[in-house]
């Protein structure tokens, strides 16, 4: 874990720990956050400003479910803003004054590396600069953007990351690990020790390692380390980089054949390789276009045997493709199009 937060340029301080999913890392990195903003190690919050977290509108619903177990409530997270996918900056300065003003106490700020519908990634340098410049605890949940730290071509895209007090990654997704395999890594893992760690006087305090169950929230576990260690030996660092350019690949194919038809948007930019699109036919009313694109998912399984899921995004419905298999090619994209515009055309769509 210490070599995979190298890996995020956390520095010779770093280390981590597995745990079971990206819940349960983001509610350990946000419990450390208050431990150590708000000296809540021994004593409760009661009696002190209204601690709150800042996050993007488009956050993982874990960062919520973080504050009911911390204590703060779901309003104990201010929901920012977000443009074309991406956490406002302008608003979260903006959200960290008001609290303040209102007499609450921010603690800490929470950006997404890899968003769960659209797969956009915050402006890490600028919202890293912010928390600086707030004193406030730098979370970067890239349960699923943290594989880009092992693609040369494309770990660019993660700047500002080095910068972050704590971060969630989980090689259960794009690193192809078979579930459970998630972690939180700390910029400092001595924080860790001295804002969390309960000690077991039933267990070897003498020995040379550290109880994994004094330091996180799960106490028994599964030998998750095993998998991840036997995948890189298998694939390596090499191999990794190669199955996320080859996302990448795919992704620009993928936005070749949406712009091509302009009957189709594209919700947002993607940074990934993860692309939501909708179809928006002229000759149907705006709103029976979540009805179209509910009969073109529904076309595409039977068809095409191609599953798009088909989340809410701004209240509407929109087709999300999720390109991870590394035998899919681009020959794939081109035929899945191809039924896209047999549907159209039965729709009378042009």
């Amino acid at each position: 874990m210490a070599e995979i937060a190298q890996m995020f340029g956390l520095g010779d301080r770093a280390g981590g720990l597995l745990v079971s999913g990206g819940t349960l890392a983001n509610v350990q990195a946000l419990t450390v956050a208050r431990n150590v903003k708000l000296g809540c190690l021994r004593g409760g919050i009661a009696g002190q400003a209204a601690p709150v977290m800042l996050a993007s509108e488009l956050a993982h619903t874990s960062i919520q479910k973080a504050a009911m177990v911390l204590g703060l409530g779901l309003e104990g997270v201010i929901l920012v803003p977000s443009i074309q996918g991406r956490m406002d900056v302008a608003a979260l300065d903006a959200a960290i004054h008001q609290a303040r003003a209102e007499g609450k106490q921010p603690f800490a700020v929470v950006a997404t590396a890899g968003t769960t519908v659209t797969g956009n990634i915050d402006p890490l340098p600028e919202i890293q600069h912010l928390a600086q410049a707030h004193d406030l605890w730098f979370h970067v949940d890239a349960a699923y953007g943290g594989a880009l730290a092992f693609s040369p071509d494309h770990r660019h895209r993660l700047a500002g990351i080095e910068g972050a007090d704590s971060v969630t990654f989980n090689p259960q997704k794009w690193l192809y690990v078979t579930k459970t395999c998630a972690s939180v890594l700390f910029r400092d893992l001595g924080l860790l020790h001295r804002h969390f760690r309960i000690s077991a006087p039933y267990m070897n305090t003498e020995a040379d390692w550290v109880n994994l169950g004094e330091i996180s929230v799960q106490g028994t576990r599964h030998p998750d380390g095993l998998k991840l260690w036997l995948s890189l030996q298998h694939l390596g660092k090499a191999g990794y980089a190669a199955l996320v350019d080859h996302g990448y690949a795919l992704a620009a194919a993928m936005v070749d054949q949406i712009r091509q038809r302009p009957y189709l948007a594209q919700a947002t930019e993607p940074e990934m390789n993860m692309l939501c699109f909708r179809g928006c036919p002229p000759e149907h009313p705006a709103e029976a276009w979540d009805a179209w694109n509910t009969g073109l998912q529904q076309f595409l399984l039977a068809e095409a045997e191609v599953f798009l899921s088909l989340p809410l995004w701004q209240g509407q419905r929109w087709l999300k493709a999720v390109l991870l298999n590394p035998f899919t090619t681009v020959d794939h994209i081109a035929t899945l199009f191809d039924h896209i515009d047999r549907y159209a055309a039965a729709q009378g769509a042009s």
